[in-house]
This record gives structure tokens, C-alpha cells and sequence, in this order.
């Protein structure tokens, strides 16, 4: 957090050129630095040889950034990120159940704009609290030709959720620990009526599963997902790369014990969804 608000104010302060050498000189000093300095050509090499598009995964052939916020970007190139929720991304996809997707932490806009490039007929609504998370996202938008659906907001309120949240709808959350505030259905009694895709960050709040457990099982069925290994035999085929390099691609620090879950709402047969 200390690292991120200096470089903010450096950016601020410093003409662009003393900027970037002061970055190269941190890049080139710090183990934290030389760590990034090596994904950066990793980066590098992967674009030169296989483009910018998603090259796996659910959303396979997205046109994409050379950037992302709060998160790895390799991973997502590859596409390989978030590989256990690969199976219910497919599915969410192949059953055409929802109209809209709310996806509360957008960063970027990998799901926000790989749902609406996969889903003709959906609409987005996509929040995320940093700036330049919004400037990306719309950037990936227009990339993809999808931005007349997907609609892009600032920081996520529970006043701004319950604008949004009705029946037919989907919400995609990771919001870093928020959800344990914003999911709440005393708040929002819309949520009730809609499924929802939640990464818990019991790490930062260890109230989270235990809620989300105590306001929806009775609403929902709950179905937990949990982190596996990454390996590099995911990247089999990408031959122009070590063995190391794609130990690298992979890699997303995953914490041990991570969770999703899916919530499904009981009454999605009897809904039409």
C-alpha cells in the first residue's frame, strides 16, 4: 500500500522522463523490483509471440490489455486465471440464465467484458472503486466492441447495488473482503432473488463464510470452489516458452485455503433461470 501511494505522488511530481529512469533504477536495485523487471519481459516475449488475445479458457480469443489492476497479468493472457472457475464461467455462459452480470471489483474488465463478449444479449454492470481500473475497463470495452453493454461505475455502495440488483440477474464479486457489507440481504432484499459468484476473503475478515452461510443457505444452495496448484503442464502447447517461464505465466499467489462460492437461488427452476 506504501509502495503503490509513493509511486502515485512520483507520477505526480516528476516530469515522465526522471520518472521512468527512477523506476528502472527501483526495478533494477530491489528483489521485489527485479521480480517485476522479469515478469515484464516475460510479458514481453509471450505478446511478441502470441499476441494480446486471450489464448485459453472460457474466454479465448478476447482482445486484451498489456496491463492489469490488482492482479497478474500473464495468467490472464494465457488464459489460465482463476482456472477453478473455469467449469461454472462455461456454464454461466452455455445456459444463457441471465440477462445481466453484476461484477463488483472489475479491476480491468476480464470478466466484466469477457461475459458481454460471450453473451450477446447481456448487459454489464461493472464497479470498481480505482480510477485507472475504469479507464482500462473502458479501454477493453471498446476493444472488444462491447461497450454499449457494459456500464461502468466507481466505488460499490449498498445503495448503489439495491439501483442495480433484480431478478434475472447474476453478481460476479471480488471486492476484497466488502462482500461481507455489501452482501447482505436485511440491506438488499433483492438478493435473495439472484445468484451470485463470490470470492471470500476470510483472510481479511473471518465474519465473511460464516454469513454468507447464515443469510442465504436458506434462499440458496451454496457450493464452495477451492484453489488448486497451478502447473505448468497447463501450458503444454506454448512451446516458445522454458519450463520456468511458464511456472511463471501461471502463477497467480494463490493463498492456501482460498475460496469461491457459488450461490444458486432454490427457486432458479421454478424462475424460468
Amino acid at each position: 500500500m506504501v509502495l503503490e501511494s509513493t509511486k502515485i505522488i512520483l507520477r505526480h511530481i516528476l516530469p515522465t522522463a526522471v520518472y521512468g529512469l527512477v523506476r528502472h533504477v527501483y526495478l533494477l536495485l530491489s528483489k521485489r523490483g527485479r521480480f517485476i523487471l522479469e515478469h515484464e519481459r516475460l510479458k514481453s516475449k509471450y505478446i511478441k509471440h502470441a499476441g494480446s488475445r486471450v489464448r485459453k479458457g472460457p474466454f479465448a480469443g478476447m482482445h486484451y490489455l498489456d496491463q492489469a489492476v490488482g492482479s497478474a497479468i500473464l495468467p490472464k493472457l494465457a488464459g489460465t486465471y482463476e482456472l477453478e472457475l473455469m467449469p461454472l464461467v462455461r456454464q454461466i455462459i452455455e445456459s444463457g440464465a441471465y440477462d445481466r452480470i453484476i461484477d463488483i471489483g472489475a479491476a480491468e474488465g476480464y470478466y466484466a467484458v469477457g461475459f458481454a463478449r460471450s453473451m450477446p444479449v447481456l448487459t454489464v454492470v461493472a464497479f470498481e472503486a480505482d480510477e485507472r481500473g475504469r479507464q482500462l475497463l473502458g479501454e477493453l470495452a471498446e476493444r472488444n466492441a462491447v461497450k454499449d453493454r457494459v456500464r461502468i461505475e466507481g466505488f460499490c455502495t449498498v445503495p448503489a447495488l439495491s439501483r442495480v440488483v433484480r431478478s434475472g440477474v447474476l453478481i460476479f464479486c471480488d471486492c476484497e473482503g466488502g462482500e461481507y457489507e455489501l452482501l447482505d440481504p436485511v440491506q438488499i432484499p433483492g438478493l435473495c432473488e439472484v445468484d451470485m459468484v463470490v470470492e471470500l476473503h476470510d483472510y481479511q475478515d473471518p465474519r465473511i463464510t460464516p454469513a454468507m452461510r447464515h443469510r442465504f443457505e436458506s434462499t440458496h444452495e451454496l457450493f464452495f470452489i477451492d484453489a488448486t496448484p497451478r502447473s505448468p503442464s497447463l501450458l503444454d502447447d506454448f512451446n516458445f516458452l522454458s519450463e520456468r517461464e511458464k511456472c511463471m505465466l501461471v502463477e497467480e499467489r494463490v493463498l492456501v485455503g482460498q475460496q469461491w462460492v457459488f450461490m444458486r437461488r432454490r427457486n432458479h427452476v421454478a424462475s424460468g433461470t
